[in-house]
Parts: structure tokens; C-alpha cells; sequence
């Protein structure tokens, strides 16, 4: 019959091309110009039937294409329309990658995938899932989100990466400038569970001199810091930033409405132009994408919730 010959097709073939590029379900990027509103599916991974009905299409897709040397793929937007769909995201950006589902789906370094399951850190979410393919890439990226997203892991986990993967360097790698004392030492804490790399907090409203000593016996790897404190040490030439390649702006609408805008342009000043930056900001004002079109280029932003892009 035809589902025996189906069958023994795919079981033959199981190792083929075709076969791995139909089953190939996650993509790494929208096509080019696709407009990320036109495909959906029913987004049920754990469905036993809905996976066998994916499987059998699929393989009846390469047994009707590898007749006539044909390479076919899934369409590589179907899951991750309706994903957008249910969590009211929205994606833009050229070359976008898609969100991954689960923790598994992304290849951590042993490290973190240790730590994590460690942590007990199973359900990714949905902020997540579509900004660490985007970070991991190395892309800049715009997230407008409310607080309590999970924000901070959105870029948390893809500095720790990238520390664990390039070579050591005199000075810190990264860079996050937060709007609050209150806020800067939230996220340390985040930093600090994982004890993945050296970090100091630099805040105004205590002393400068055991902030200055912690720089200069901890070597940190990530300063997490209010903009008023940061060029402050930076114009005093406590602190060298010029290797600071990966740039983060947490919150970027308060530092804005703050009167930070002179501060964040002075600091950025002093960072190397190749870099990855991203910026986290609860709103879209025209200020903030001033500030985005300004400093960050080929960009990917990606809303979660009502606001306009």
C-alpha cells in the first residue's frame, strides 16, 4: 500500500537531506519581505496526533518530491505565527530569526544548560523565546515590554554567553545602564545567581570610594549602573569602557524621562562602534526611537502587548 511504501520510504531515507530539511520545524529567520501576519498553525507541539499528522505530511512531501529530485521544506512560519498570535507579539526586522518553544531548543553553552537545570529553569517566557534567538545572533534589539516579562534573562543569558565564548580582556565586556539605585541592584542579583562572571553595581546616593575599590580589585567582567554614576567614573578615568562590546539599556523611557538623555550620549560616546546594543523600554515614544535610530543599527524590535511600532 501506499502508507507501507510511505513508510519504509522515510525509515530508508531517514538520514537523507530532504528528509532533514522538511523536518527542519525551526527555521533561523523569516524570509526576507515575508509579512509575519499571514501564517498561523495550531501551535500544539505536544499533541501526539497533531505530530503525526505534521510527520506524514512531511513525509509524503519528500517521497512526492525525492521521485523527481525535488527538495522540499515546511513552511518555516506556520508555528511561529501562531505563537506571535497567542502572545501578542510582534516581530520587526529584516531577517528576523523566529522564536524557539522551549529551553531545550536553544544550544547553551554546558555551563549555563547546567546552571539552568540547576535553577530548575524549564519555561522559557514569551519574551524570551523570541529575543535570545535574536540575541544569540548577535543582532541589535529593541524590546518593548512591561516589567515582570522576564526582561532581564532576555539579555542576562546572552552576556554570560558571550563572556564564556570570547577570549578574556583587561576590562568589562558589558554594560548595563538602568535608570535606578533600585533597579541596578535588581539586576545584579540576577547576575549574581548564576556567578558566571565578575560584576560590580554603581549606583549615586553612596559613597564612590568602596565602588571604586571593587572595580579595581574585581576586574568586573559586567557593570551594571545608573547613567548620573557611570560618567562620573568614566570622565574621572576610573573606569575604561572602550572594550565594552555588548551594550545593554534597561528601562530606556525612564532614563529618558529622568533628564539621563545627556549622560546616555556621553557614555555611548566612549564605546567601540562595533557592538551589540539592546534596549528594553516599557513604552515607544519619539524620543526612544530617536535614541534607537541614533546608536543601533539593523535593529530587530519586538513588541509584546498593544504598543505601536
Amino acid at each position: 500500500t501506499f502508507i507501507s511504501r510511505l513508510i519504509a520510504f522515510v525509515i530508508r531515507n531517514r538520514h537523507s537531506d530532504s528528509i532533514s530539511q522538511t523536518m527542519s520545524y525551526y527555521p533561523t529567520s523569516v524570509p526576507n519581505g515575508t509579512d509575519t501576519n499571514t501564517h498561523h498553525s495550531n501551535g500544539n507541539h505536544s499533541t501526539t496526533a497533531s505530530a503525526a499528522m505534521t510527520a506524514v505530511a512531511a513525509a509524503a512531501a519528500v517521497y512526492g518530491a525525492a521521485q523527481n529530485g525535488i527538495c522540499l521544506r515546511v513552511d518555516p512560519n506556520m508555528e511561529a505565527k501562531d505563537f506571535w498570535r497567542k502572545y501578542d507579539i510582534t516581530v520587526h526586522g529584516k531577517d528576523a530569526p523566529l522564536p524557539l518553544m522551549s529551553m531545550h531548543a536553544f544550544k547553551w553553552p554546558q555551563r549555563i544548560a547546567e546552571a539552568l537545570e540547576t535553577d530548575q529553569f524549564t519555561s522559557p517566557t514569551p519574551i524570551q523565546c523570541q529575543s535570545w534567538p535574536i540575541a544569540l545572533e548577535g543582532r541589535d534589539l529593541v524590546g518593548v515590554a512591561q516589567t515582570g516579562s522576564g526582561k532581564t534573562l532576555c539579555y542576562v543569558l546572552p552576556a554570560f554567553v558571550k563572556i564564556l565564548r570570547d577570549r578574556p580582556q583587561r576590562g568589562p565586556k558589558c554594560l548595563i545602564l538602568a535608570p535606578t539605585r533600585e533597579l541596578a541592584q535588581q539586576i545584579q542579583e540576577v547576575v549574581r545567581r548564576y556567578r558566571f562572571a565578575n560584576n560590580v553595581c554603581l549606583y549615586g546616593g553612596a559613597s564612590r570610594g568602596p565602588q571604586m575599590r571593587q572595580i579595581r580589585e574585581m576586574n568586573p567582567q559586567i557593570i551594571i549602573a545608573t547613567p548620573g554614576r557611570m560618567i562620573d567614573f568614566v570622565e574621572s578615568r576610573a573606569i575604561d569602557i572602550r572594550a565594552v562590546d555588548y551594550l545593554v539599556l534597561d528601562e530606556a523611557d525612564r532614563m529618558l524621562d529622568m533628564g539621563f538623555e545627556p549622560q546616555l550620549k556621553k557614555i555611548i560616546a566612549q564605546l567601540p562602534r562595533e557592538r551589540q546594543t539592546l534596549m528594553w523600554s516599557a513604552t515607544w515614544p519619539k524620543e526612544v526611537k530617536a535614541l534607537a535610530a541614533q546608536y543601533m543599527k539593523d535593529y530587530v524590535q519586538i513588541n509584546v502587548g498593544g504598543t505601536e511600532l
